[in-house]
């Protein structure tokens, strides 16, 4: 007992163990889980509203989500750059590569709408109810007015989360799932002289809320940069730099590649699930939401790995990269576990919550979404794996590893959910296998990836050899705290 409370304690108090991974890593899952959090209550507002409406959020929201996954992703790589900066002490190229990201973002929201005039015979492909396509159509066009900001929001968080600032992020994101669940109530429902909009009033509250984070953060970053002096040059970096968006877009790319292929291959089952019928295409829509009470923490968590190990390659200390990868993988699985329960054995306590607002009109959905929550509880620790291993591997600069994984993988969700239902016949369940058999897939392909090592001598950044004192002194005196 001892030699293991000895073991423990090292675990927990060493460089990159598990306080600081959870020191990281928390005000993550709590901005990430907001998002999660955001969503349910979402669904939840909805279900209230009218069942059938879920399902129509769900699948024209996921359809914004495959167009919008590919410059998401390049921007979003921006936390890797950042924090292999700052690990590096390449304090002044932060700013510019931030605002590369912001570029990207807005480049590509033009582009948006311009597939709006389309949207009726994409939804039409997939032979949904005419009411259920009228719904998708009108929370796709109103979903179109946040989705920039969010991708522009990437770029901005990344100054922030690749310094290891992660609670203006967590704060910022918390202020903005209070406002959207207040203008979500007030919209859906028509309360405080505001119209009863319904769908499109969860749409149009989840935007107005995504415009005002970026504006807070940007906010934010301009009195940081102020504040430290302009060491990050965030001012005077405003401004195209050929070499670092050159840079940008070559890793994000590959990201963007494996993660749009990912989202384009997730939509399809989606739409292949509105061919199923109202109840499973409802029911999935929210067991999927239940899935990311546990999936979104966890990506908060896979951010602090790829910015802790994005850090330590920058310092070239790959052992501390490994050692909180694996921390990061002992911290997820105790939350998820918990869900593995919860989901298996006492689905309806979450489901009680769908119910109440509208119990008549959920009950044709019970049974179904029960069984579906299994297969997630299921799927829950390869999942875990896929996330975490994968933003280790994405922090270090294995890009091109990733994206050749997920390119060959991702076709196997759609191909296999779509041969079982339109040659065989088969149901909702069959495709839930499928998923399951994908996510499983992914986790062990990339655990074992990063077993292997080769991405401990990878980088993206050409700096000089890092010298962590003298870095350590220049942020502590210009930065203030590491916060």
């Amino acid at each position: 007992m001892n030699e293991r409370q000895s073991f423990l304690s090292r675990w927990w108090k060493s460089p990159s163990g598990g306080f600081e991974v959870l020191r990281l890593a928390l005000p993550m899952i709590i901005s990430v889980g907001s998002l999660a959090v955001m969503q349910f209550i979402d669904r939840v507002f909805l279900t209230w509203y009218d069942p059938i409406t879920v399902g129509a959020a769900f699948s024209g929201g996921q359809f914004i989500w495959s167009l919008a996954s590919f410059p998401f992703s390049i921007v979003a790589y921006s936390v890797a750059f950042v924090s292999q900066y700052n690990g590096a002490g390449e304090f002044r190229r932060i700013g510019e590569v931030v605002w590369q990201g912001v570029f990207i973002a807005l480049a590509f929201t033009p582009l948006f709408f311009l597939i709006y005039p389309w949207s009726d015979s994409i939804f039409a492909l997939f032979d949904h109810a005419p009411e259920i396509a009228a719904l998708e159509k009108s929370y796709f066009f109103w979903s179109l007015w946040g989705i920039g900001p969010v991708i522009a929001i990437q770029g901005v968080e990344a100054f922030f989360v690749g310094r290891k600032k992660m609670k203006v992020v967590m704060n910022v994101s918390l202020i903005a799932l209070f406002l959207n669940v207040g203008l979500d109530y007030l919209m859906v429902f028509g309360v405080g002289g505001f119209p009863r909009l319904g769908i499109v009033g969860a749409a149009l509250a989840t935007s107005v809320c995504q415009i005002i984070r970026l504006m807070i953060l940007f906010g934010l970053m301009l009195i940081d940069d102020v504040r430290t002096g302009s060491l990050y040059a965030v001012r005077k970096g405003c401004r195209i730099v050929p070499s670092e968006l050159f840079a940008l877009l070559k890793y994000g790319t590959m990201g963007g590649m494996e993660y749009s292929l990912e989202m384009v291959s997730f939509t399809f089952f989606v739409f292949l699930l509105g061919k199923l019928g109202e109840v499973g295409s409802t029911s999935s829509a929210i067991a999927i939401n239940l899935n990311a009470i546990t999936f979104l923490p966890v990506v908060g968590i896979g951010t602090a790995v790829m910015t802790m190990v994005g850090n330590a390659i920058g310092e070239a200390r790959p052992h501390f990269a490994r050692r909180c990868t694996f921390s990061a993988a002992a911290l997820a699985g105790l939350f998820t576990g918990f869900f593995f329960f919860l989901f298996l054995l006492i689905p309806d306590i979450l489901l009680s919550v769908y119910a109440s607002g509208n119990p008549d009109g959920f009950a044709p959905y019970y049974d179904v979404t029960r069984n579906l929550l299994r297969f997630v509880a299921v799927y829950l620790f390869f999942d875990t794996i896929n996330i975490v291993f994968c933003s280790a591997l994405r922090g270090a600069g294995d890009a091109k590893f990733v994206m050749f994984t997920t390119i060959s993988l991702a076709p196997f969700l759609a191909v296999f959910s779509w041969l079982g239902v339109g040659l065989f016949r088969f149901g909702v369940y069959w495709c839930w296998t499928i998923l399951t058999v994908y996510i499983s897939l992914m986790g062990v392909v990339f655990f074992w990836r990063f077993m292997q090592g080769a991405w401990m001598k990878m980088g993206l950044v050409d700096v000089a050899k890092p010298m962590p004192q003298r870095r350590s002194n220049n942020v502590k005196k210009s930065d203030g705290s590491n916060g």
